[in-house]
């Protein structure tokens, strides 16, 4: 994660404003307990505009409501809604316990080899140019050639 904007002072009217555009009604997300963000989204976060600077809404919730956050840490999700903004649903950590959380979770993209969409060789295809390689009868860049990917 790239370092994250330092968070601005925030008003009383700022933070009023701020979960005016949070759905606190029973029902939302996966568990239907998630508190939604219903201002400006992206494809997987809400986003909020303040003093010039745009913010992912669920790090302006967790700064409201648990006070000073780091600008190095992730603010991660325990329900896995990346537009919750309950103060229940958000914790701190740091890029390597996001990326170990979504690991344990099964939300990983574990596309290797030839699932992964760009893929131009097969798994037997790998098989075969390693193969004709170690017999030392042909050049990585005419295996390269052969196959069509250099």
């Amino acid at each position: 994660m790239r370092n994250a904007r330092p968070m601005p002072s925030l008003t009383p009217r700022d933070i009023e404003l701020f979960w005016a555009k949070v759905n606190k009604s029973p029902g939302q997300g996966p568990a239907g307990e998630c508190w939604e963000w219903q201002g400006s989204r992206g494809r997987h976060y809400g986003s909020v505009h303040l003093y010039g600077v745009t913010l992912p809404a669920h790090r302006v919730a967790y700064y409201i409501t648990h006070g000073k956050l780091l600008p190095n840490l992730c603010v991660c999700h325990t329900c896995d809604n990346g537009f919750c903004c309950s103060p229940k649903h958000l914790w701190c950590g740091t890029l390597a316990d996001n990326n170990a959380d979504k690991h344990r979770k099964g939300r990983a993209n574990s596309c290797r080899g030839e699932q992964q969409g760009p893929a131009k060789l097969t798994e037997a295809n790998v098989i075969e140019i390693r193969n004709a390689y170690a017999s030392g009868d042909y050049t990585q860049a005419r295996l390269a050639y052969l196959f069509s990917v250099g």
